[in-house]
């Protein structure tokens, strides 16, 4: 591994180094991904302590149950201590597309002891997406709206990733998901 070749400064804002004040690596801050679901079993989204680093699974594909999140009203919802219990019902098997973007988000690089993510010490919201929904793109603001409510619960600050989109729409972000996402960043 050459360090000639390495393209971003990742090591040292982990580090505080490069002029900054203090060291940064997500540490109380959420990161949620809405995706195409994540390996929450894979070894870098669990602590040292072999404990799960998603707070909450939000999967949007399966058929309403008692678990169904309100006020959305479709899909399932499970908690960490489902995810730690492995009573969860969902989990990543079609493309690994999800869990390579958590990953490289919040990694905490304890599966090989290295590639690490740009948020290491970060906590962990999931939301698989169903591209087949009515209405898709309001289901992806109802994802962003499920995280920053989950977030300001346990009074902690949220970034969404959304590595996911359509070829349908205006594009110009004025359709209704687009304005109702901008309006939840607004209100923060």
């Amino acid at each position: 591994n050459d360090s000639s070749l390495v393209k971003h400064h990742v090591t040292e804002v982990h580090n505080g180094l490069g002029g900054l004040q203090t060291p940064f690596t997500g540490k109380d801050v959420i990161i949620g991904y809405v995706d195409q679901g994540l390996d929450y079993t894979h070894g870098d989204f669990i602590d040292e302590n072999g404990q799960t680093r998603v707070l909450f699974y939000w999967d949007h594909s399966l058929p309403n149950a008692a678990n169904t999140p309100m006020p959305y009203g479709y899909g399932q919802v499970w908690d960490a201590g489902d995810i730690q219990a492995a009573t969860c019902g969902s989990n990543e098997e079609t493309t690994a597309h999800g869990t390579s973007v958590a990953g490289a988000g919040s990694s905490n690089g304890l599966a090989n002891g290295k590639q690490k993510g740009v948020a290491p010490d970060s906590k962990i919201i999931i939301v698989e997406t169903n591209f087949n929904l009515p209405n898709w793109n309001l289901t992806i603001a109802d994802a962003c709206d499920f995280i920053f409510k989950k977030a300001d619960s346990l009074g902690l600050p949220a970034v969404v990733n959304l590595s996911l989109g359509s070829y349908l729409g205006s594009h110009d972000g004025d359709d209704p998901a687009s304005i109702l996402m901008e309006q939840l960043l607004d209100e923060k």
